[in-house]
Formats: C-alpha cells, sequence, structure tokens
C-alpha cells in the first residue's frame, strides 16, 4: 500500500512537473534557457561590431594612432542580400537573426568584409565568432 502511495505521488508530480514545462515557465524565468518548450519558437540573435583600420606597420594589430577606415562593407552571413558599411569610426554594429535558436547562436556564424579598392588585408577578412557581443578587428595596407 505504501509503494502504491509512493508511485501515485511520483506520478501526480511528474503530470505538475511536465504541465510547467510545457507552460513556458522553466524557459521564460531562464531556468532552462537552451530548453524551450516545444510550442515556444524563439528567434536567437547574434550581435557584434566590426572596426576596420588603415594598418599603416601592416603587422596586422591595431595600434594606437592608427586611422580608422570608414565605408569597408560589411557581409550579412545569414542574410547575403544585405551588406552595411564602417560608419567614420570606422565601426559597424551587425546583428543577426538565427530562427529556432534559443542560445548560443553565435556558433558557426562569422562576419566577412570586402577589402576596399587600392588595399590588402592584413589579417583575415572573414573572422569566425567564438561567443556573444564581440568586437573583430580588420586591418587594411595600402596596396603598392
Amino acid at each position: 500500500m505504501k509503494a502504491i502511495k509512493i508511485l501515485i505521488s511520483l506520478l501526480v508530480f511528474s503530470v505538475i512537473f511536465i504541465a510547467i514545462y510545457f507552460s513556458g515557465f522553466f524557459y521564460n524565468m531562464k531556468i532552462t534557457p537552451c530548453l524551450p518548450p516545444p510550442n515556444i519558437h524563439p528567434d536567437g540573435k547574434v550581435y557584434t561590431v566590426a572596426f576596420a583600420w588603415e594598418d599603416q606597420n601592416k603587422d596586422g594589430y591595431y595600434d594606437e594612432g592608427e586611422p580608422a577606415m570608414p565605408g569597408v562593407t560589411i557581409a550579412h552571413p545569414l542574410t547575403l542580400d544585405v551588406t552595411s558599411a564602417t560608419n567614420e569610426k570606422g565601426l559597424a554594429e551587425t546583428i543577426e537573426y538565427k530562427g529556432g535558436c534559443p542560445c548560443n547562436c553565435w556558433q558557426g556564424a562569422y562576419v566577412e568584409v570586402m577589402t576596399p579598392p587600392g588595399y590588402v588585408a592584413t589579417n583575415e577578412t572573414k573572422q569566425m565568432l567564438t561567443g556573444e557581443n564581440q568586437t573583430l578587428l580588420f586591418g587594411f595596407a595600402k596596396a603598392n
């Protein structure tokens, strides 16, 4: 008889837990941020900042005093028909949305810039993301 009471208690607890899970409570309260219930379809985002500069000493590293490069084209990998460009401070913010991605949406994402005419890249123009809210550096030196 005691075993039956325990089984009934476990069954009741399981039903309540499942009902709470499917309501989205755990997901919305960020208790299980990467495990949304099947009835919730999240859209994640990947936010990065790209910084382009003229690499005057061609070492691939930004040094104080090297000028920013406005007008460098940024390709958006998730929406290939969209491009943007760096502003007068050499900065461009990119926000990409990934449907159905609840967390770690940056995995597999990258930012790619186009080498401006008359310049050569001093580091990779296509850089993979390694985390959220990242700043990526893109250096360019004048071609000889």
